[in-house]
C-alpha cells in the first residue's frame, strides 16, 4: 500500500485513489534518459513486460535534470509507463540507472541490476544470469527469490546538493572543453554533452567515478614510460580541479566561459572520398564482430598519401575503424600476414585523422583496395551506418621518405583457463626513425609492452579492446641498426576476465573479436632513405629477419 500511495502522489498520475487497486506484482525501474546503459536495456525491459503481463512494470525518471521532452522521447522506446516520481525516488533511494525494484504485495523481494551483460567498460556477448527475470520466475512459481540483491552498475543518479566550494564551473569548463568536448558534444559519439554547466551538472557523480578510476579521458599508456603527442590523459592539477568541484557540489560560477567552436565536415584537404555503398544495419543490442567493407580507389599507379581521414556515418554506433590495404581479389589474410605493410590508418572517438610529417608519405600501390574494418557498439535502437574515408594526396616530388607500418604477428595458441604471455622481437637491419606505436589485441588481451633493452617505449598495463589508440611519439626516435625491439603481450583466457566470451575455448589468431590477435605495429621510415635515389618496395627486404627471430610463448597460471 505504501508504494501505491507514493505512485498516486507522483505528478501527472491521473487515477483516482478510490478506484485504484494496486497490483500484486510491481517492478519499478529507474532510468536516466541520457544514460547509455538505460538505452541498451529499454527494449529488453519492454520484452520482459510483454512476457509477464501479470507483472506491472513502471519506469521512473531517475534524474531531476531530465526534461519533460526527454522523458516523452524516452517513453516512446518503452512499452510500459515512464514518468517522473521524486517521492518514490526519495523512498527507494536508487543510485544507478538502470536499477530495478521488484515488489510482491508491497514487499521488496528483489533489488539491483537487470542482468550482468552490460557494465561500464564491459559488454558480454550474452548475460550469464538474468537476475530480474529469475526473480520474477521464482516468485510466480511460488518460490523465494534465491538472489534478492545484486549491484546495479549503470550511470549515476544525481542527488542535488548545495554548492559550497570556491572552485566553480569557470575553472572546470576549460578542462572539459580541451579534454572531453571533442566527443562529448551534440552530434558526436559520446552519449551526452559536457559543453555547458547545464549539460554537465547531471553528470557530476559520473565524472567523479570515471576520473578517479582513470577511465576518462580514455588513455591507456603508463605515464612513467614514454611521451606522446596525442596524450589525452588529465594532468594531476586538472584531475584535482575536477574532483574538488564535484565534492563542493558543482558551483556554477559566472558561466561566462564560452564553449569552443568545432569545424564541421572534413578536417583535411580531400582529393578523394570513398563511401561504403550499402548501409549496414546495426541491431539494437548485442556484441558484433568486426564488419569489413572493401572500397576500390581505382589507382592505376602508386599513389602517395599525406593524410587519411575516416568519418563514421553514424557516430552513435561506430566505435572505431581500422583501415588496411590489400591487392584486388587477394585473400583477406594478406593484410594480417607477418610482414605485409598493409596497415593504413584508424579512427577512434575524437581522433579521425592519420597524417605524416612533410616530406614523408604513405604509398597505396597500384591496384590495391582499401578495407574498412568497423567495430560497432549497439546503443539500444536499430541503426544504419555508411562510413567514409578521404585521402589527401602528397606531391611525389616532395616525398623523400616512405612511411611504413610494420605489423608483427605470429602463430600462437592460448589454452583454456590460462593467463598466457607472448613475446616477439625485431632486430633492425638498418637505421630507422620511429614515429608511432599501435598495440592491437582482442577481448582476451590484458597488456602489451614495447621495449628496447631495459628501456620501455610504451607500456599499456590495462589494454581495453574498446579503445584502440595509436600512440604518436612526442619526438621521433632514431633506432640504429642492430637494435632489438621486443614486444610482450599478456592474454587472460580465464573466467576472471569479464570480457572473455568463452574461457573454456582454445583460442587461435583470427580477425573476429572472439579470436585473438598479437599485433605490435611500428610506424617507421628508413632513417637514411631518399626516395629520389632509392626505388620503392612494397615489401621491405628485412622480412626474413623477423621470421628468424620467431615468436615464443610462455604460459603462466592465475593463482
Amino acid at each position: 500500500m505504501l508504494i501505491a500511495l507514493l505512485l498516486l502522489a507522483a505528478p501527472d498520475f491521473e487515477i483516482e485513489y478510490e478506484s485504484y487497486v494496486p497490483p500484486r506484482y510491481e517492478v519499478f525501474v529507474f532510468l536516466g534518459t541520457e544514460c547509455p546503459m538505460a538505452k541498451l536495456y529499454a527494449n529488453r525491459l519492454s520484452e520482459l513486460a510483454d512476457r509477464y503481463p501479470q507483472i506491472h512494470f513502471q519506469g521512473v525518471s531517475a534524474n531531476e535534470s531530465d526534461t519533460a521532452a526527454e522523458i516523452a522521447t524516452f517513453q516512446n522506446g518503452l512499452r510500459f509507463g515512464f514518468r517522473r516520481n521524486p517521492q518514490l525516488a526519495a523512498r527507494l533511494k536508487p543510485t544507478r540507472s538502470p536499477e530495478a525494484f521488484f515488489f510482491v504485495d508491497d514487499k521488496l523481494v528483489y533489488h539491483g541490476r537487470i542482468d550482468d551483460q552490460y557494465t561500464p567498460g564491459t559488454n558480454r556477448s550474452q548475460p550469464s544470469r538474468n537476475d530480474l527475470e529469475e526473480a520474477i520466475k521464482e516468485t510466480l512459481a511460488g518460490q523465494s527469490v534465491s538472489v534478492p540483491e545484486t549491484k546495479a552498475t549503470g550511470c549515476h543518479i544525481e542527488v542535488p546538493q548545495t554548492p559550497t566550494g570556491k572552485i566553480t564551473f569557470d575553472e572546470v569548463a576549460p578542462i572539459l572543453h580541451s579534454r572531453c568536448a571533442e566527443c562529448h558534444r551534440p552530434g558526436e559519439v559520446a552519449p551526452f554533452s559536457l559543453l555547458t554547466y547545464e549539460d554537465t551538472l547531471g553528470w557530476k557523480d559520473t565524472i567523479r567515478e570515471v576520473v578517479s578510476a582513470n577511465r576518462m579521458p580514455p588513455w591507456h599508456a603508463d605515464p612513467n614510460h614514454g611521451k606522446f603527442a596525442n596524450d589525452r590523459s588529465l594532468t594531476a592539477a586538472e584531475k584535482s580541479t575536477l574532483l574538488a568541484w564535484v565534492e563542493a557540489g558543482a558551483p556554477a560560477g559566472t558561466q561566462k566561459v564560452a564553449a569552443p567552436t568545432f569545424k564541421t565536415g572534413w578536417a583535411i584537404k580531400t582529393d578523394l572520398i570513398l563511401k561504403v555503398q550499402t548501409p549496414f544495419a546495426v541491431p539494437a543490442e548485442g556484441v558484433l564482430g568486426y564488419q569489413e567493407f572493401t572500397l576500390d580507389p581505382g589507382f592505376k599507379k602508386d599513389t602517395w598519401v599525406q593524410a587519411v581521414e575516416i568519418q563514421p556515418g553514424n557516430k552513435a554506433v561506430v566505435h572505431h575503424i581500422n583501415v588496411y590495404l590489400r591487392p584486388k581479389n587477394a585473400e583477406g589474410k594478406y593484410y594480417t600476414n607477418e610482414m605485409q605493410d598493409g596497415y593504413l590508418a584508424m579512427t577512434v572517438p575524437g581522433n579521425t585523422v592519420t597524417s605524416w610529417p612533410v616530406g614523408i608519405a604513405k604509398v597505396i600501390p597500384a591496384g590495391f583496395q582499401v578495407v574498412l574494418s568497423v567495430h560497432y557498439q549497439p546503443n539500444g535502437k536499430p541503426q544504419q551506418d555508411q562510413s567514409s574515408i578521404a585521402f589527401q594526396f602528397a606531391d611525389p616530388r616532395s616525398v623523400h621518405k616512405q612511411a611504413a607500418t610494420r605489423v608483427f604477428m605470429g602463430g600462437f595458441s592460448i589454452p583454456p583457463n590460462t593467463v598466457t604471455m607472448a613475446t616477439q622481437e625485431w632486430k633492425l637491419e638498418e637505421d630507422y626513425t620511429l614515429y608511432a606505436l599501435y598495440p592491437h589485441m582482442h577481448l582476451r588481451g590484458r597488456s602489451m609492452r614495447f621495449e628496447i633493452g631495459d628501456e620501455v617505449l610504451l607500456d599499456v598495463p590495462h589494454f581495453d579492446f574498446n579503445w584502440q589508440h595509436r600512440y604518436v611519439l612526442a619526438e621521433p626516435r632514431t633506432l640504429p641498426a642492430g637494435t632489438i625491439v621486443r614486444c610482450t603481450a599478456v592474454y587472460d583466457n580465464t573466467a576472471a576476465n569479464p570480457n572473455n566470451p568463452n574461457p573454456n575455448a582454445t583460442v587461435k589468431p583470427g580477425l573476429q573479436s572472439t579470436d585473438e590477435m598479437f599485433q605490435s605495429c611500428f610506424e617507421v621510415v628508413r632513417a637514411n632513405e631518399d626516395r629520389q635515389s632509392r626505388p620503392f618496395s612494397v615489401l621491405p627486404a628485412f622480412t626474413a629477419i623477423l621470421c628468424a627471430s620467431g615468436l615464443f610463448l610462455r604460459r603462466s597460471w592465475r593463482k
